[in-house]
């Protein structure tokens, strides 16, 4: 499985935002994702498989808790998916900070 490379995403959305609207995106915003990848790159932490789109649409209950659309699965840092559950529900993010917040 190869490793998320998010400069060829973001570079796939810029392709589709051009097309669509017939023009080019600012070079600023561009450049700042850019160095933002190249950040991304240098992360020492160990890679892990992850599912990459982890909602709740994605998750079966049965007779045990299945994962489902593993379309954007890849190996990156682990905490994507944490990144994901965030990014979909903001208003929960208190209950995953306090949770991970050691207690006294």
């Amino acid at each position: 499985m190869a490793p998320f490379d998010p400069w060829s995403v973001a570079q796939d959305y810029v392709r589709k935002i051009n097309h669509a609207s017939r023009g080019g995106l600012p070079a600023q915003p561009l450049a700042r994702l850019r160095r933002s990848c190249e950040l991304l790159g240098e992360n020492p932490s160990a890679a892990a498989i992850v599912h990459g789109d982890l909602a709740h649409s994605n998750l079966l209950e049965g007779t045990r808790l299945w994962l489902l659309d593993w379309e954007y699965a890849q190996r990156s840092d682990p905490l994507m998916d944490v990144a994901c559950v965030l990014a979909y529900y903001p208003a929960r993010a208190h209950t995953w900070l306090n949770w991970r917040r050691p207690a006294g």
